[in-house]
């Protein structure tokens, strides 16, 4: 293909806002995985009439 080389692109990306931090993104810091694991522990446990998933009883 003309114009086609081997040499590798530039990784390094350019400085611009398409680059946000999460906490940009989401207007408040992160959570951590222990944080996120405490706020959703209830979506894995059983309920009455509900099981864990397909062969469980």
């Amino acid at each position: 293909m003309e114009g086609d080389t081997d040499e590798p692109l530039d990784v390094t990306p350019s400085p611009d806002s398409a680059y946000r931090t999460l906490t940009d993104v989401l207007g408040r810091p992160g959570r951590s995985y222990a944080q996120w694991a405490r706020d959703h522990a209830s979506d894995f446990t059983r309920t009455a009439g509900r099981t864990a998933g397909p062969g469980h009883d």
